[in-house]
């Protein structure tokens, strides 16, 4: 009885573990440099070029292909959104549309 105790206590450890080290993450509310309104989010008022954001979004997923990138509002904030592609896995990234920051990275 000890031994099978132990061994779900091995067992539930490991699985916390694994997903601790997990790339996922949870971004929580985003807080960028350029407050807008929902639907207001244009090109002119970025001032960061897509192809910065890209760069960022890349240096941020090493290895990754970008597959679309829309400028959008995020929890009233003016943002990048990068959706990359690597091997079976895809990835999101925010980036600041005002300090060209990735504010969040996960993978889906």
């Amino acid at each position: 009885m000890k031994l099978l105790a132990l061994l779900s206590i091995a067992t539930l450890a490991l699985s916390v573990s694994a997903c601790a080290s997990s790339p996922d993450v949870d971004c929580g509310p985003i807080t960028g440099t350029i407050p807008v309104a929902d639907g207001q989010a244009t090109a002119d008022l970025a001032r960061v070029q897509v192809a910065d954001a890209r760069a960022a979004a890349l240096a941020a997923t090493p290895g990754a292909a970008v597959t679309d990138v829309d400028l959008d509002e995020e929890d009233g904030f003016l943002v990048y959104e990068v959706e990359l592609a690597q091997d079976r896995a895809a990835f999101d990234v925010v980036v600041d549309a005002g300090s060209g920051e990735v504010l969040c990275s996960e993978r889906d």
